[in-house]
């Protein structure tokens, strides 16, 4: 009978150390699974804001074709006296773009302006743009552009979409 109880035991010890390590097994891919599909926590008021959305244009979306004459926006024979702009990429969701905005941040790059974050929609569809500008002149815009390359962060030219007397008032 003594015996019985012992095996008992044992058996019963070895199904818990069984059931403890599944846990933790458990516990530990979840962790990681987590960590690596979930964005990187960023505490509010830990660093101010290293960019700029424009609430308006949340609001209402820009219906401005940012592509229009992008080609052209670095054409010194071009009449058009729109300002250039250096776009760094479009986003599905506001979120993604300030994730971005922050990747950016942390990156070891002086730029002459804080990124700017707005929302651009065309018929079907509708996204979030973060962008330098409007920048002074072309050859700004040409420097910038070299230096987010060199730091293999994709930009392309872009015709900024907002006059400057509403931009400065939407800041």
């Amino acid at each position: 009978m003594q015996d019985d109880c012992n095996r008992f035991s044992d058996y019963y010890h070895i199904i818990m150390l069984k059931k403890a390590a599944l846990f933790i097994f458990v516990l530990l891919t979840s962790g990681t699974g987590l960590t690596l599909y979930l964005p990187e926590y960023i505490p509010p008021g830990e660093n101010p804001k290293p960019f700029v959305i424009l609430e308006d244009s949340l609001k209402q979306a820009l219906q401005e074709n940012l592509y229009l004459y992008s080609s052209y926006a670095f054409d010194e024979s071009s009449e058009d006296k729109s300002q250039p702009a250096i776009q760094i990429g479009i986003y599905a969701t506001l979120a993604d773009a300030r994730v971005a905005a922050y990747e950016l941040a942390r990156k070891d790059i002086t730029l002459s302006q804080l990124p700017t974050i707005f929302k651009a929609t065309d018929i079907k569809r509708q996204w979030y743009v973060m962008a330098l500008g409007p920048l002074q002149d072309k050859t700004e815009s040409q420097h910038l552009l070299l230096l987010l390359q060199e730091q293999l962060i994709p930009a392309s030219p872009i015709v900024w979409p907002i006059a400057p007397k509403k931009f400065d008032s939407l800041k």
